[in-house]
């Protein structure tokens, strides 16, 4: 007999409150040990030698106060960067990402990490723990060398696949659990890194998944990867890292190795001697360093605090411009107050140019909802909105039975990066979203170069003009344009998609807290 609406509206949550207090206490049966060791470690003093650090040491007392950079764009450069680094290491090297898929990719490069700590250096990996779930092993295998350390950022209790009580557990806990390590970055001897917007797997370069991420990297040598150093040892040393030895009494005795019999992408070994001559061109210019302090994952009361949060030097030099500004945000949601003031840029005279993911490229459709919310009003501002469009496969030659770059079988927006006044560069891991300002940690590398601006123009125009739909809005209306062989192309609908797909997207972001997107 169905129960009267009123008992039906105390039962159930009752039943659930029930079911995630067994959670809780099941959690609490398989806790993170805290009696095994956690020594603090620190990156390579610059006073200690390397010939990577000696490299870059000469180089950099040309250019006093300045640091050398080299732009990533595509899959394959970024991918033989730090299979290049891993090469070129002698006495540290330091990895730190939000995602390392257990593909392939990953693999390659964890071995020969695995091969630098064969010649004594000494490898930390950092990883964020949200997409860890059934991984435990494969890290664990990782740090089973003496040289290497693997830590995991803001854990779980609940291990294993996130199934019924991991994700229990992050109801229950989810001021802390829905608050994560966001940022990338890769650091050799101290001396050069990669920073940016790729995580570790095959979609993040193009070599083989069905969808492949259009990303952005830089390549850093000099004070910005030792700054880029100072926000990892910020992290490693942190009470949110936990040593992965930490979850082996879930795991079995005997670990498989990751192995260490592996061959660098073609290029690499090149791209590490020339890194080693010094002879790789860069472009030298001031920047620094701005990350989230780690205590932004112990809650809403720590992220509040004074000085914690990135968001508002970034929202700063947002607003800062005074000519022109380009935004790159693969997941881009501006708000009521975020529309206000890029109105006010625009009535200042600022030319202001936004680009983010189309509905049929998007991989998170919660997010494109929250965009789609605030893109009517962006477009009657006069903010030139584009959306990057899902593109079929076009073949890079220098890469063999893999993907492009930023080409495949369908491409979706990744990069995060922006340009204020054709001078200032900032590329990091930090979306134009709720979700970056307030509960994930980030890293952004702000560059003051013209001529880097000019290369990342240069590149995202041609993007722009071949690869992504122009919004506009017209006779009280959104559309979106496209060149087909000169020829405009006008849509009424967001192209690309199915009315499912459209419906999913509205009614995921409805049912979504803004503040989680």
């Amino acid at each position: 007999m169905p129960l009267p609406p009123s008992s039906r509206s105390s039962a159930a949550p009752a039943h659930w409150l029930a079911l995630l207090v067994l959670a809780w206490l099941l959690s609490g049966c398989v806790s993170i040990r805290t009696d095994l060791p956690r020594p603090d470690s620190f990156a390579l003093p610059a006073t200690e030698s390397t010939p990577l650090g000696d490299t870059v040491a000469e180089l950099a007392a040309a250019h006093p106060g300045q640091s050398g950079f080299r732009l990533l764009p595509r899959g394959n450069q970024a991918l033989a960067a730090r299979h290049a680094l891993a090469l070129a290491a002698r006495r540290t090297l330091d990895l730190q990402y939000y995602i390392i898929n257990d593909d392939a990719t990953s693999r390659t490069l964890l071995r020969l990490a695995t091969q630098a700590a064969e010649r004594g250096v000494r490898v930390r990996l950092l990883i964020d723990d949200i997409h860890t779930d059934g991984r435990d092993e494969l890290a664990a295998a990782f740090a089973r060398h003496d040289h290497i350390e693997v830590r995991v950022f803001n854990p779980f209790r609940v291990r294993g696949t996130m199934g019924f009580w991991r994700t229990a557990e992050f109801l229950v806990d989810n001021d802390r659990l829905n608050r994560r390590m966001h940022n990338k970055a890769m650091i050799a001897d101290n001396a050069v890194a990669i920073v940016g917007g790729r995580n570790l797997g095959e979609e993040y370069f193009g070599t083989g998944a069905a969808t492949a991420f259009v990303d952005l990297d830089v390549l850093a040598a000099g004070p910005v990867a030792q700054q880029t150093s100072a926000a990892f040892d910020a992290y490693w040393n942190s009470p949110y890292a936990i040593p992965v030895e930490h979850f082996l009494q879930a795991l079995p005795d005997a670990l498989p190795p990751v192995g260490s019999d592996v061959t660098p992408l073609p290029g690499a070994a090149s791209l590490a001697s020339h890194l080693l001559a010094g002879t790789v061109p860069l472009t030298w210019a001031p920047a620094e360093v701005l990350y989230d302090l780690p205590e932004k994952a112990g809650g809403e009361a720590s992220a509040a605090r004074e000085g914690v949060r990135i968001g508002p030097r970034i929202r700063q030099m947002l607003l800062g411009a005074k000519k022109q500004l380009t935004l790159v945000s693969a997941y881009f949601v501006p708000r009521d107050l975020g529309v206000k003031q890029f109105q006010a840029l625009v009535d200042q005279g600022v030319r202001v140019r936004i680009v983010t993911n189309s509905l049929g490229a998007n991989d998170v459709i919660p997010a494109h909802g929250g965009y789609a919310h605030y893109r009517p009003g962006l477009a009657r501002a006069g903010v030139e909105l584009y959306e990057l469009r899902p593109l079929e496969p076009v073949r890079d030659p220098e890469v063999k039975d893999g993907g492009s770059g930023p080409f495949h079988s369908r491409t979706s927006l990744h990069a995060k990066t922006m340009v204020v006044d054709g001078r200032t560069v900032v590329i990091g891991s930090f979306n134009g979203d709720p979700r970056s300002v307030w509960l994930n940690t980030e890293t952004a590398v702000v560059i003051d170069s013209e001529a880097l601006a000019l290369e990342l123009r240069a590149g995202l125009d041609d993007v722009l003009a071949t690869q992504c739909y122009r919004v506009s809005w017209r006779d009280d209306r959104l559309v979106w344009e496209r060149d087909e062989g000169g020829v405009k192309v006008t849509f009424d609908v967001e192209p690309d998609t199915t009315a499912w797909r459209r419906f999913l997207s509205e009614v995921l972001w409805a049912v979504t807290p803004e503040s989680f997107l």
